[in-house]
């Protein structure tokens, strides 16, 4: 009985975690060009204000880097990105120029600490100090900390800052934001010392799209952005008086299927929801339909390429990939992992990226039971590879 008792124990020991882990679905990631879930990608943006930009990618789809051009097609600027194993952003270069070593002059570096599900829990700026052209050297000036709710739907966060004459940190920032009852994000405010700094408040019309944006500071007037949607809708023209951006899209392209970068919550928290949730000043979460061509005031032309579908529809398991290391023979999912994969979990997610299923993988042969999964796309995920299977 008792030797039972143990074996019920370690059971339930070694489960509940994995149940527990089910129930929260992986960070969006919001830097990657996935293959599984888009059809384009930006590869360049032409005349932002008469500047030309480029996108470059690695072999997961991941951004690397975003680079700005002069007139005569020098690198003028950069953004350089770095990942994990499970290719989430964990950090962020602006670079402007280069040393006598031919390396980028890092003006800015953010780095993003994650939780298990990719979550960002944390934050950390460098600023370069720039006290003379030569001078490289970066110093932290701010940290930040971020809570989620139960839908792991980012909620709170505070933002810590350096005070260098004193030389010590100081809480100099902290933000709320609220969600409406169907789950779109309602409102973002910010507080310093415990008086108000400023309140962002979204308004969205019928049909569940972003409509307007107000700003309040204390002791000044709101400032509304408004959003003009067409029949098919895009979004025709953004912005306030005097400040107005207008569009054209793209017939053949739709914005779920198309690839760009999007702002994470430490953007949205800490720059405001009018600098952080919109491409080229259009809203991206519950917007416009298609993938801009062109804006007008900034003169930006959108160029986006196709994105290779080889690269998901090949197996991925091993250091030498089988042809039939992965297979899905009916209802059920066959598996040969390799020797350093045994003992991991593989998950299976939809393509809107939520997990449905997880089961550890042990034996050399395995099969895994799909009776429950509707007919679809999806994706598995084992150690640090991935595959798309059809169901």
């Amino acid at each position: 009985m008792k030797k039972t008792s143990f074996i019920l124990s370690a059971w339930a020991a070694c489960c509940l975690p994995l149940v527990a882990m089910a129930d929260i679905p992986p960070a969006p990631n919001l830097f990657r060009a996935s293959p599984a879930q888009y059809d384009f990608r930006i590869a360049e943006v032409r005349g932002d204000y008469g500047q030309d930009f480029q996108f470059q990618y690695d072999n997961f789809g991941c951004l690397l880097r975003q680079v700005g051009l002069s007139d005569d097609g020098v690198e003028v600027e950069q953004n350089v990105y770095t990942y994990d194993a499970n290719h989430y952003l964990v950090q962020h270069e602006e670079c402007v120029g280069l040393k006598d070593d031919g390396t980028p002059v890092v003006d800015l570096r953010q780095i993003y600490t994650r939780d298990a599900k990719g979550y960002i829990v944390g934050y950390n700026r460098w600023k370069r100090r720039a006290q003379e052209e030569t001078d490289y050297e970066m110093f932290e000036d701010i940290r930040g900390s971020y809570t989620y709710d139960e839908k792991q739907r980012p909620t709170h966060a505070v933002y810590m800052y350096y005070d260098g004459e004193k030389a010590e940190w100081y809480e100099g920032l902290v933000v709320d934001l609220t969600y409406t009852e169907d789950g779109k994000l309602e409102s973002l405010t910010k507080t310093v010392d415990n008086a108000l700094f400023e309140k962002e408040e979204l308004t969205y019309n019928e049909q569940g799209k972003i409509a307007g944006l107000t700003l309040t500071k204390p002791g000044a007037n709101d400032v509304v952005w408004m959003y003009t949607y067409n029949a098919a809708g895009d979004i025709t023209q953004s912005g306030r008086p005097g400040y107005y951006f207008n569009y054209t899209y793209y017939e053949d392209k739709t914005l779920d299927k198309t690839f760009i970068p999007r702002k994470n919550i430490v953007d949205k928290s800490l720059f405001g929801l009018r600098n952080a949730i919109t491409w080229y000043a259009a809203p991206t979460e519950n917007s416009y339909v298609h993938a801009i061509q062109h804006e007008e005031t900034t003169g930006a032309t959108m160029v986006y390429e196709p994105i290779d579908q080889t690269n998901v529809e090949r197996v991925m398991l091993g250091d030498k990939v089988e042809q039939d290391a992965l297979v899905v023979e009916g209802r059920w999912l066959r598996i040969k992992p390799s020797a350093s994969e045994r003992g991991s979990v593989l998950r299976i997610f939809d393509l809107s990226g939520r997990c449905i299923k997880m089961q550890q993988v042990d034996k050399a042969l395995e099969r895994i039971d799909l009776t429950t999964l509707p007919s679809g796309n999806y994706i598995v995920k084992i150690a640090q590879h991935e595959a798309k299977i059809v169901r």
